[in-house]
């Protein structure tokens, strides 16, 4: 499937990639002052709530997309199976066209030369007729087929009408398979922006979450743990991890 460029609405990144985060002279500073301290926890628990909810909000989005893409996926593939088998019952109708036609033509010259009757049957048989409608054309001026052969001349006509008709359902099944197929190459597009935005957001939360804990555990904390020894501890858990 070809990529078509599009433009999906909204930021790829998450919005908490523009926040400001708090260093840890900012918490030591807010620690040393009730009023500041609070502020700051609560600024903290905002950005935390923040990184949350972001995590969420995309992962539902890529979640979303990616059933949108699906969808249209088998959308397209129903229609191209519903093109493909009405062109494959305009191409069988056609020769049942072509066949019956022939059935009739031979019927003509066998009646042309029992009545002794050579100038029709020379007309018909003069040229090549290479299609249903050619020699359908020629049989529809002899006048003896039709009047003793013309269910076999009706069946062929019949049968060129139906091909006809199937063949015009097929092409516009085939436009609307190829837009259909363009809706599920903007919808994998789409699928795949959004799951990238979801593993960005998952990557700040990973990146900041769990410094923003750490330093809001520390504001929290009334006991004789230094800052420093917070900061160590996000240091070392970010060592381990990587």
């Amino acid at each position: 499937m070809s990529a078509a460029a599009v433009l999906v609405a909204g930021p790829l990144l998450p919005a908490a990639f523009a926040a400001t985060y708090p260093s840890w002279e900012d918490v030591q500073a807010a620690k040393a002052n009730e009023a500041t301290k609070a502020a700051e926890v609560q600024r903290i628990q905002g950005l935390i709530q923040s990184l949350t909810g972001e995590v969420a909000r995309t992962r539902t989005a890529a979640e979303q997309a990616a059933g949108a893409f699906y969808t249209a996926q088998q959308e397209y593939f129903d229609a191209s199976i519903r093109a493909d088998t009405l062109q494959s019952q305009a191409d069988l109708e056609a020769q049942n066209a072509t066949d019956a036609a022939n059935k009739a033509g031979r019927i003509a010259a066998q009646l042309y030369r029992d009545g002794g009757d050579t100038t029709s049957l020379e007309l018909f048989l003069s040229g090549s007729a290479a299609t249903a409608d050619d020699l359908l054309s020629r049989l529809g001026v002899m006048d003896k087929l039709l009047e003793r052969n013309q269910a076999v001349y009706a069946a062929a006509l019949t049968a060129r009408d139906a091909a006809q008709s199937l063949t015009d359902q097929a092409v516009v099944a085939r436009d609307e398979r190829d837009r259909l197929q363009q809706v599920a190459e903007q919808k994998m597009l789409e699928s795949q922006q959004a799951a990238d935005a979801a593993q960005a957001a998952l990557d700040a939360q990973t990146l900041h979450l769990g410094e923003l804990q750490a330093q809001l555990a520390a504001l929290e904390d009334t006991t004789a743990k230094t800052i420093a020894d917070y900061q160590a501890g996000v240091e070392a858990a970010r060592i381990a991890e990587e």
